[in-house]
């Protein structure tokens, strides 16, 4: 089992083979550290009538947490890829706009002036 938290590389295809529905997904997630760090990209495919459910979804630069098997690499033009089969995956929340942010880091209560004279009823 792969567990892997990764970015779509490319919009998802649906093809049909044999009557069968098959959902095709190119994704690319980080490996190494720091000056190291460098990116793997994944073939992932996906059969069954889910598939066409999750098209509309599955677009480039969606992140998702995927969970897959059958996992072995292969080479294109000189270059090392992996691909394997899809068998579920986790939307994963897009990062929020800095003023969003900042709302969220609030604690709901809200700020008090300084001048507390203002405030006493006497």
């Amino acid at each position: 089992m792969f567990v892997k938290l990764v970015r779509l590389s490319r919009d998802a295809e649906l093809r049909n083979i044999n009557g069968n529905t098959v959902l095709k997904v190119n994704a690319a997630y980080d490996i190494g550290r720091g000056d190291n760090k460098k990116g793997q990209f994944i073939d992932l495919t996906m059969w069954g009538s889910q598939t066409e459910k999750l098209l509309q979804y599955l677009t480039k630069g969606k992140q998702l947490l995927i969970h897959a098997d059958d996992i072995e690499p292969y080479y294109y033009n000189e270059k090392a890829y992996l691909r394997g089969k899809l068998l579920s995956l986790e939307f994963v929340a897009q990062a929020k706009t800095q003023d969003a942010h900042n709302e969220s880091k609030s604690n709901g209560y809200q700020k008090q002036s300084n001048n507390l004279d203002d405030d006493l009823p006497f």
